[in-house]
């Protein structure tokens, strides 16, 4: 699967630099950039990317002010890039699927773009072990058809096998982090913390889940 994206960033430079670090991926295509916040909305709303990479400090409108511009149906999912560190609270206040510090580290980059069940559009991509698999579905419409004693939304754009989870951990603004067997690690948003403490027996005190394949 080919995944869409959006590069957004009033600096040249930094655009540049992403630019050169996603040529490196097969499986993305640059679908436009843009310079401005105005210019985001209009790139976004025309070209219909799965990924946004949006610098938060910028004319016209911020970065959150471009998500703030868009319909629901419009939002891709967005991976806020930016110089300081102090927006990450707000930024997954947005339901961000990731925050990136600049200069850009090309492994942290890759964990942006690496997940196990991921959404895009209207497609859905199944990762299996070193396999992948494209359906044509909703994301939402998937996870009604998935047994929900295997199978956990953790954030908007991700499902997870919990059979695969090893760990989960702490992160910022509630959110935590889980960590699958094979070491991928995965946002918990704190929208769906909630559901999985319930369910599948997460303990506030440990961040431990003892799941079996």
């Amino acid at each position: 699967m080919t995944l869409r994206v959006v590069i957004v960033d009033d600096e040249a430079v930094a655009r540049s630099r992403l630019r050169r670090l996603l040529a490196s991926h097969a499986d993305v295509t640059i679908a436009a950039e843009a310079a401005d916040g105005r210019s985001a909305v209009d790139a976004i709303v025309r070209h219909k990317p799965d990924v946004v990479f949006l610098d938060i400090r910028m004319p016209e409108l911020d970065g959150f002010e471009v998500v703030a511009e868009l319909s629901p149906g419009e939002v891709p999912a967005i991976v806020f890039v930016t110089a300081f560190s102090d927006h990450a609270a707000k930024a997954f206040d947005a339901n961000a699927l990731d925050y990136l510090l600049k200069p850009y580290d090309p492994e942290r980059l890759g964990e942006s773009l690496n997940r196990y069940v991921e959404s895009a559009g209207n497609y859905v991509r199944i990762h299996v072990r070193s396999e992948e698999h494209r359906l044509r579905i909703r994301l939402s419409d998937m996870e009604q058809q998935l047994d929900p004693s295997r199978f956990a939304r953790i954030h908007r754009t991700i499902i997870v096998n919990v059979g695969a989870v090893a760990e989960i951990q702490p992160w910022f603004s509630g959110d935590a982090i889980v960590i699958l067997k094979d070491g991928v690690k995965l946002r918990l948003s704190r929208h769906y913390r909630g559901a999985i403490e319930s369910t599948f027996g997460l303990t506030t005190g440990g961040l431990a889940l003892d799941a079996s394949d």
